[in-house]
Formats: C-alpha cells, sequence, structure tokens
C-alpha cells in the first residue's frame, strides 16, 4: 500500500482545560490547560484529533507517495492508522479482484483520491478551500419562538438582553478625526427612476402565503438578474457574457436553481434556470406545503422566509472562475462579491416590480448540495434569496423603516 498526504491538509491546535482528579482528592482544585492537534483534511465533513505520536509521525512523512513498507518502523503504525483514519490518502499498489456480482466497486479510499483530485485540478487556493468547507453548515435548524412577530413588533428588550449579555456594540458612526479639517456636504436630493428604486430597496421577511406571483413577473426577475445579455467570443473555446451585474474577468460563474411555491402557471418545485437557452428545468416536484418545508429546512429554520413565492439558490461553479484565477488568494472572494452584485440587482428588481426580496447566508450548503446533486468542489451553494408579494398587512420585522437626514435625523 501506498500512502501520502492529503493535498489540502489544516492542522490547529484545539484548547481543551481538564481538572486534576488527584489533586481534587488532596482537597485542591487544580485546572490545567492542553492543546490538542486537530487535522482538516476538506475531503470530509470530519475533523480528526491526533495524538502526538500521529502527529510526529505525519511530520516526517514525504510529500509525495511513499510505500508503508518503506516508511520508518516506529511511524508505520501510526502511518497506517491514519491511513485507515482517512486523514491520509491510500492505495493499493497490487492488483485488486473484480468487484463481486452486485456491487459497484467504490469504497472510501478512492472517493477522498477522488475529492483530493477535484480539489486540486479546480485550482482552489488552499486558504479560501480552508474557509469555504470548514464554513459549510448541514442539519443546523434554529426554530423561531411562537411570539416571534411580536418581539420583532418591538424588538428593544430583546436587543437590550443581547447588550448586557455581550456589551455595547461599535457605534453607529465612526468617529470624526481629530483636528482634520470638516467640510459640510449639502444633502443631495437627487431625482429619477433610480434613486426611487434605491430609496425602496429593503430586505422583506413576511410575504403573503395564499397569493401567486404573476410568472410574468417571475420570468423578468430571471432575466434581469440572472439571464445573458451580451457576449462577446475572446477564443475558439472562450466566451465571456455580459449581464445586468458585474463579475471578475467577466466569467460569470453563477447559476440559479428557483424553488417555486407559488407562480402561477409554474408546478411547486425544484428548478435549474438554463440561461443559454432562458429556460427552465424541472429537477423535481414538490407539493406546495412540501415546499415551504423544504425551504425552512435549508434555511436552518426561517420560517419567514420559506413563505416568499419563490427562493432561489444560488451556486457557484469554482472551476469557471478559478481556470483563470488558478489559485489565486482573491479568486474565492471574488466568487462572494460576483453572488452579492447580482443579490442587489434582484434587490433592485423587486422594489420596481413592487416586490419584496431577500438574501440570507444562514442556510445548510451540505443539504442544498446533495438536494442538488452537486459536487460541491466544482459547484457549490453560496447564497439563498427570494422573491415575493409583501404582506398587505406590512412588515412589522423591517430592521430600519425611518428616514435618515444628514445632520437631522438622531438615531
Amino acid at each position: 500500500m501506498q500512502v501520502r498526504r492529503p493535498s489540502f491538509l489544516t492542522i490547529y491546535f484545539r484548547s481543551l482545560e481538564e481538572g486534576d482528579f488527584a489533586a481534587l482528592l488532596r482537597g485542591e482544585v487544580r485546572v490545567t490547560r492542553r492543546f490538542d492537534p486537530v487535522a482538516i483534511t476538506l475531503l470530509d465533513r470530519e475533523e480528526h484529533p491526533l495524538t502526538p505520536e500521529e502527529m510526529a509521525a505525519l511530520a516526517r512523512l514525504p510529500e509525495d507517495w511513499v510505500e508503508l513498507s518503506d516508511v520508518a518502523a516506529a511511524d508505520r503504525p501510526e502511518i497506517a492508522r491514519l491511513a485507515t483514519r482517512g486523514i491520509l490518502l491510500a492505495r493499493s499498489t497490487s492488483p485488486e479482484p473484480a468487484p463481486a456480482s452486485g456491487t459497484d466497486g467504490d469504497n472510501p479510499a478512492d472517493e477522498r483520491r477522488r475529492r483530493d483530485h477535484e480539489l486540486v485540478s479546480t485550482a482552489w487556493d488552499r486558504h479560501a478551500a480552508a474557509y469555504h468547507y470548514t464554513s459549510r453548515w448541514q442539519g443546523r435548524y434554529q426554530a423561531l419562538p411562537p411570539s416571534t412577530h411580536e418581539v420583532w413588533a418591538d424588538p428593544s428588550a430583546r436587543f437590550d438582553t443581547f447588550v448586557s449579555a455581550h456589551g455595547t456594540p461599535v457605534p453607529t458612526f465612526r468617529e470624526r478625526t481629530p483636528g482634520a479639517r470638516y467640510i459640510d456636504l449639502p444633502a443631495p436630493t437627487p431625482d429619477g427612476a433610480l434613486f426611487d428604486l434605491l430609496h425602496k430597496r429593503c430586505v422583506t421577511r413576511l410575504y403573503e402565503r395564499d397569493v401567486d406571483l404573476p410568472i410574468e413577473e417571475f420570468n423578468v426577475a430571471l432575466h434581469t438578474v440572472w439571464g445573458a445579455h451580451g457576449y462577446r467570443r475572446m477564443s475558439a473555446d472562450l466566451v465571456l457574457l455580459r449581464k445586468t451585474s458585474p463579475s471578475a474577468g467577466a466569467l460569470h460563474p453563477i447559476e440559479v436553481y428557483p424553488i417555486v411555491r407559488r407562480v402561477s402557471g409554474l408546478e411547486p418545485g425544484l428548478y435549474r434556470y438554463d440561461v443559454a437557452g432562458h429556460g427552465l428545468e424541472l429537477l423535481r416536484a414538490m407539493p406546495r406545503d412540501h415546499v415551504a418545508a423544504f425551504v425552512e429546512r435549508l434555511s436552518t429554520g426561517q420560517a419567514f422566509f420559506a413563505t416568499a413565492q419563490v427562493v432561489f439558490v444560488m451556486t457557484a461553479r469554482f472551476s469557471r472562475t478559478f481556470w483563470k484565477y488558478r489559485e489565486h488568494s482573491k479568486a474565492y472572494r471574488a466568487v462572494l462579491l460576483d453572488a452579492a452584485h447580482l443579490s442587489q440587482t434582484l434587490f433592485l428588481t423587486a422594489a420596481h416590480l413592487g416586490r419584496g426580496a431577500f438574501i440570507t447566508v444562514a442556510f445548510n450548503e451540505v443539504d442544498i448540495d446533495d438536494a442538488l446533486g452537486l459536487d460541491p468542489y466544482r459547484e457549490g451553494a453560496i447564497a439563498l434569496c427570494g422573491l415575493g408579494v409583501k404582506a398587505a398587512a406590512g412588515d412589522r420585522m423591517m430592521l430600519n423603516p425611518s428616514r435618515y437626514q444628514p445632520g437631522r435625523s438622531h438615531p
């Protein structure tokens, strides 16, 4: 058997406090702190504690494939255990028997090598990859209390409690620089459709449950926000698109998967928006109440978002951007900004249509990727946003309803 370290291996030291039991029996209270090494390979969803012996053996292991028999005898048991636990990559050098009838021949070692290859071939920057894969959620659910609407109607008690627990927040406005010359600017009053839309832009949390969004408005939103509006062929293999939002290198890696709850003329379910043909692929039909439950689960229990008429899952085809910006320390940040630009365009489009919109990054990426059948090393979910019919009774959960006027408002 041959072994090697994964291409993306992160080790950190976890701080643990322990009581001294022997001292306690003597009537003394002693607490000691130790730091245990923990390995993260990015090839699974687990953290792997390491013993001091495993840590030392791992540090002495060559970077390339090596025969286990060539590893120092003292390190061999630890290296074998690391391979068995999936912290190291392993492959057999002897001919393997054909899979038994009724099996597919897949095994965890093969899958880990495949994932390692995907990370390298997609040209991830190692620091961005560590952040992306260690920050993904699965199965998180924070159910909101039944009195959520009442709390949001008068949130002062809620935030007073938060302040008492965590201290006062950073001031609303940054303090002026002492001694700096200050120039008062007249507050502008620009006029026009764009400025009207910017003033109307807001996050909506309350939607009409039993009202359809007209398919014409849904169609406008899809094409305006995610549709292609121009192109340029740069070479025989590379075509760049023009959309209504900017993108790093004009590569536009963001895909969108609408989860339709109530859109006139559309069956409830999970779709993929095909930009090339401006059409929809129905991936999974669902009963309407199942759609709401599905969105609530994906959005970690944010039930108010589950009432939106349509929720858009934005994913990134990472290899689209990383093809140009290879192992670039800013490439992942550029992908996130691409999604942010698109969300602002959705907000402006919603304001133009007189509809509500939202965006959240509090969602279960792993569950979404699994539901869409995505290989997260090449394409993965990075944002959740939505569009819908605002509640006729108004949105008591709006965070910033008061107009601010420089020099005159006193928040």
